[in-house]
């Protein structure tokens, strides 16, 4: 009662004191998401039993702060076969024997830094007090990451995750630097997390497969996950990313790794060929330029018939005809042949003239920098790939097939629909047989970024790197590293993960792991194909074939029109 007074005085808040005697002791004190502190007294019966089942029941989490009451330093019989690990909190108060001393009482911090690792109990002298108990329970602050940062050479079970194939044995595959863009991030993680192997002196027993955990058809899950779930792996050394049904069994920790990947392709200069012709000016401004050509027309024309009717000598030729291919004339900068002389008909010319010059040399510039510069992104959406003529391809990794079946992305739906299902064999494809195609043209493939540089970096020439263009599916994912579900070890490993990152360890080695994307070295002589200009040759050949025909058509009626006239005159 001494004690509950003292702490419902000094923190203002109200708190519930139980006697443990006269109800259910593991149900009283479970709790989810309380705080609850516990004293217990050293010397009761059968303490070291109900220590032993308060391990089982896992009540020595860091939601629960214990104080046990010693008459004696003799307390540590109690403890044995008692699962406790690195992160409990439990304080040992004993009176000090010594007459001589002021010492009233002794503090002691108990922790084992992992009691299935092969840990043993481990004491620590916090203080001492002099003074009442009350005043030193509130005073006691201690840094437990720092005091107990020495594991003593425990053991932990551990599974790292290679799902691309590998040469040689996993154990030297897995520290080399070779070939550092296939199975990366899992590499990557498994160095950080052995840095702080050698931080908190302690060691793996260390075990690998392909898979990274996934919910199988009986609803347990398979891979890292599983073994983590069976508690047969204590961490992963690879990083995973958040789902639902892995956060049911598993813990995360610290984000180590974006997982970033994106359809690569060469980028088709346009998507169809005529837009080259079509794109400089927009929808409205072609609207503008063609009322702008109609109007002149009909200017031309009013001032070429009045110009007509005045002048008997030499009468300027004002049909149709005439006017239209003299405005046309006048945007392809021919020029106009008529020479009026009345002052509205050259006002007329003059103007024609000059906004005719300024639409052409807009258009001509535009299109020759959409030619000679470095090509437009012109498919920046997954819609825009389902509608151009690349073929599409998936790099074959667990992620990719279940990302199809748990998005809802529309697109990426319809992009399934139409390119994968019942394509597997076709759709699904490894990096380097897929990059390959890539680098053929006319085809999209949907990769880790991190394989696509490195791909790109070996084996493709500076004009082409300006040609790639990386799309994405989905936005960057973050992956964490991963414990089993509350993990005693989770907060430690975490804090040494912070210290790798504000130290610039990890930016460090994520700079060598993850190769940055190719610089792109425009060259300024690069060719137009006959891909880019066949537009312009179908106008000149659709105007060919229809002169022919209007010449056709013409003799024609001229033939009839003679036997017309000669069948008058008979």
């Amino acid at each position: 009662m001494k004690v509950f007074k003292m702490l419902n005085g000094s923190t203002g808040k109200m708190i519930a004191v139980s006697n443990l005697n006269y109800i259910n002791i593991f149900d009283a004190l479970y709790t989810k998401h309380r705080r609850t502190g516990i004293v217990a007294d050293a010397d009761c019966t059968n303490i070291d039993n109900l220590l032993v089942k308060c391990g089982r029941y896992k009540l020595f989490d860091p939601k629960y702060r214990w104080l046990i009451l010693a008459s004696s330093k003799n307390y540590r019989d109690i403890f044995e076969g008692v699962d406790i690990n690195v992160d409990v909190d439990i304080t040992v108060v004993y009176p000090a024997r010594n007459s001589n001393s002021t010492t009233k009482y002794i503090f002691m911090d108990i922790y084992n830094p992992a009691s299935e690792g092969g840990g043993s109990l481990k004491t620590t002298h916090l203080g001492f007090d002099n003074d009442s108990l009350d005043r030193r329970l509130l005073e006691l602050e201690t840094n437990k990451n720092w005091i107990r940062r020495d594991l003593t050479g425990v053991t932990f079970n551990a599974m790292v995750v290679l799902h691309d194939p590998f040469v040689g044995n996993y154990e030297d595959y897995i520290i080399s630097d070779d070939h550092r863009e296939i199975n990366t991030y899992d590499r990557f993680h498994y160095r950080l997390m052995y840095q702080c192997k050698d931080h908190h002196n302690f060691s793996f027993n260390t075990s690998w497969g392909k898979l990274y955990g996934y919910k199988t058809s009986n609803g347990t899950m398979d891979g890292l996950v599983g073994e983590m779930e069976q508690r047969r792996v204590d961490m992963g050394l690879s990083p995973l990313f958040i789902q639902e049904d892995r956060a049911k069994v598993i813990s995360y920790g610290r984000r180590t790794w974006f997982l970033r990947s994106a359809f690569v392709f060469r980028n088709p200069k346009s998507l169809n060929s005529l837009e080259i012709f079509v794109r400089p000016f927009s929808a409205a401004l072609w609207f503008a330029v063609f009322l702008l050509a109609i109007v002149s027309a009909f200017v031309l024309r009013f001032s070429l018939r009045c110009e007509t009717n005045h002048r008997v000598d030499t009468p300027l030729e004002s049909t149709w005809s005439y006017v239209i291919l003299s405005v046309i004339g006048s945007f392809c900068q021919q020029g106009v042949n008529a020479v009026p002389a009345f002052f509205c008909g050259k006002i007329g010319i003059i103007s024609l003239l000059l906004v005719t010059t300024m639409v052409y040399q807009f258009y001509s510039a535009s299109l020759v920098s959409s030619l000679i510069n470095v090509p437009l992104v012109l498919i920046n959406s997954l819609d825009n790939l389902l509608r151009s003529n690349l073929k599409i391809g998936i790099e074959n990794i667990a992620f990719n097939i279940q990302y199809f079946k748990r998005t809802t992305d529309p697109s990426a739906l319809r992009l399934y629909n139409k390119w994968v299902l019942d394509k597997e064999d076709e759709a699904y494809l490894n990096a380097s047989d897929g990059l390959q195609l890539m680098k053929k043209g006319q085809y999209a493939f949907h990769v880790e970024l991190v394989k696509a540089y490195a791909y790109m970096k070996a084996n493709l020439r500076d004009d082409e790197i300006c040609e790639v263009t990386q799309l994405p599916m989905f936005s960057a994912i973050s992956t964490y590293a991963n414990f089993v579900k509350h993990s005693p070890f989770q907060n430690l490993i975490n804090v040494c993960l912070q210290r790798i990152a504000e130290s610039g360890v990890m930016r460090k080695e994520l700079e060598f792991w993850h190769d940055k994307k190719p610089e792109c070295v425009y060259a300024s002589n690069i060719n137009t194909g006959i891909e880019e200009f066949y537009p312009a040759i179908s106008v000149v050949g659709v105007g060919l074939v229809f002169g022919l025909n209007l010449l056709m058509l013409e003799i024609l009626y001229n033939l009839w029109t003679q036997n017309r006239l000669l069948q008058f005159i008979n």
